[in-house]
């Protein structure tokens, strides 16, 4: 279906608006996301960047959390605001280090770093801390299996120390062949 004059004009308009298709693509309304774009790229070029920095609502809504000067997880941010936490991130990261910086970490996890404690405005960031070593991970499990599972820790005792008997031959087994007498 050929574009008419209308179109294209509105097209043009829109084009580089900065704005995505979708939240005008009702002005024209014989056309399909998709034909708008090919027609777009036709015409006028790529369009850039449709994002426009800093004029979100999710911005906006971490700018009145982190406000009072506070450090902030993006966990505890998405759950304050009510925003999904991949998206407080994504807003964190596109606004990283201009507007927020990493003001320190949270509380060690399990495994690896604890998350990034985010701070309104320029700054220089946190050192990360450093991370445990196999050694360190490995006794922590070793100090939670004792507390947890004694019987697990006992039958690897036992296992051990049969081995060891075993290789310094002090281990008597029963001879099978002559267990008959």
């Amino acid at each position: 279906m050929k574009w008419s004059n209308e179109e294209l004009a509105i097209l043009r308009r829109e084009w580089k608006n900065g704005k995505h298709i979708r939240l005008w693509r009702d002005l024209l309304p014989n056309r399909s996301e998709r034909a708008i774009h090919q027609q777009g790229l036709e015409l006028h070029g790529a369009r850039g960047r449709t994002y426009d920095a800093g004029n979100s609502m999710t911005w906006r809504a971490i700018q009145r959390v982190l406000a009072d000067g506070s450090m902030r997880s993006a966990l505890e941010i998405s759950q304050i605001t009510g925003l999904d936490r991949n998206w407080v991130s994504r807003e964190l990261m596109n606004h990283y280090p201009a507007a927020v910086h990493i003001a320190g970490y949270g509380p060690r996890k399990e495994h690896g770093y604890g998350g990034r404690l985010w701070k309104l405005g320029a700054g220089k960031d946190a050192q990360r801390p450093r991370a445990k070593t196999a050694a360190e991970i490995e006794r922590k499990r070793w100090r939670k299996l004792k507390k947890e599972r004694p019987d697990m820790i006992a039958a690897r005792t036992a296992r051990q120390k049969l081995q060891r008997a075993e290789k310094a031959g002090k281990l008597i087994r029963r001879d099978v062949a002559a267990s008959w007498i």
